[in-house]
């Protein structure tokens, strides 16, 4: 329990941070085309993460969660688990960016020739941020697999605070590209921190039979998880269309949501996941599914209590949105009304993690990606 409540805390101070900056950097550069332009230029960058990254970190971590008492065999899972996100991040990431000039246009089409070339210039620091934080997203698996939950946490929120003081430095000089470079810069120095953590494991390329493993299953989780995460670039396909500042605001309810579901399954979830791979190591069945089942009751009635705080704190989110933001009060009624069609999401979103987590605990990759295909087509 209170593991869970540190958790649940950091995450919320973590998320209040990173909302706090994209706040700031609307409130200087102003709600308008340069805001709908960085967001646009976040999204490829941001679908690239969720598919590829949180695939690895989700794969590797039942494997180093089985590896954590043995600690040869578990710095060399580690570093074939670095080796293979820097060859696939390097080429996925390149690639994309290589070609950006070509794609952004058909992608955003209702942006003009400025915005354009704006997305065109975020694109290398935002690729860079991703792939930095998919080596983060490794070695903060493995610090969970030995039950060092507190580190990845703590470094994130105090260099998101450092981040939120260069923006107001930065940002009103160099413009809204400086806050780009800043969420790169931070993702290079927490990636450095956990690797000082984690005893500078390294790179291994050569593919051992874990990475292979994690190879073959990462090709079917990467090809359902483009089609059901593809829906920001969808959303913002057609808010480029849209009057200025529209893709923004559907942009603020999508990460008002995002950042709750983070808190709730962070403070949940994460602490029991690597135990789910032990159990199944154990062949414990019976506690597997009642650590299951108690974590899906966890989940509801974390969910529960967001709902009763989000429609009685309606004022609260109205005054914060028109006084932090400048939003009209139709624009933040909107912002409402969005997050509160999206609230049903948080409970699937996170009760389905856990029941992917028990997934991969079996080796099982194809059932959860079906899934998933078959609930993104209805």
């Amino acid at each position: 329990m209170q593991v869970s409540l540190i958790l649940g805390l950091l995450a919320v101070l973590q998320i209040i941070s990173g909302l706090a900056g994209q706040l700031i950097v609307l409130r200087l550069v102003g709600v308008g085309l340069q805001t709908d332009a960085y967001i646009a230029a976040q999204t490829v960058p941001n679908i690239l993460f969720s598919v590829v990254a949180a695939s690895l970190h989700s794969l590797w971590l039942p494997r180093l969660s089985r590896a954590a008492q043995e600690p040869a065999s578990f710095r060399e899972e580690v570093r074939a688990a670095q080796g293979q996100c820097l060859t696939v991040m390097a080429l996925t990431c390149a690639g994309l960016w290589l070609s950006s000039f070509a794609w952004a246009s058909i992608a955003f089409p209702g942006f003009g020739p400025a915005q354009s070339s704006l997305v065109v210039l975020l694109r290398a620091p935002l690729f860079i941020q991703a792939a930095l934080m998919a080596h983060t997203g490794i070695l903060t698996a493995a610090l969970r697999a030995r039950g060092r939950f507190l580190v990845a946490e703590v470094s994130g929120l105090t260099l998101s605070v450092v981040g939120i003081v260069l923006l107001f430095w930065l940002v009103p000089y160099l413009g809204i590209v400086a806050a780009a470079w800043i969420a790169a810069g931070r993702a290079a120095i927490i990636l450095v921190v956990l690797s000082v953590y984690c005893g500078m494991p390294g790179f291994c390329l050569r593919s051992s039979a874990s990475g292979r493993e994690v190879a073959g299953q990462l090709r079917s989780l990467v090809g359902s998880g483009l089609f059901i995460k593809s829906g920001p670039l969808v959303d913002r396909f057609w808010s480029s269309q849209g009057s200025a500042g529209s893709g923004t605001v559907l942009s603020m309810a999508q990460l008002a949501i995002n950042s709750l579901a983070t808190v709730l399954e962070r403070a949940l979830l994460v602490h029991i996941t690597p135990q789910f791979a032990r159990y199944v190591r154990d062949r414990k069945f019976s506690e597997l599914r009642s650590l299951y089942v108690s974590s899906l009751l966890r989940i509801g009635g974390g969910v529960a209590a967001v709902g009763a705080l989000f429609m009685f704190g309606r004022p609260i989110v109205d005054w914060l949105l028109q006084s932090l933001l400048l939003l009209s009060p139709a624009a933040a009624s909107e912002v409402w009304l969005i997050c509160l069609v999206l609230l049903p999401s948080l409970f699937v979103a996170i009760s389905g993690a856990a029941a992917v987590a028990v997934f991969y605990a079996f080796g099982e990759t194809r059932l959860p990606s079906l899934i998933g295909l078959g609930g993104s087509m209805l």
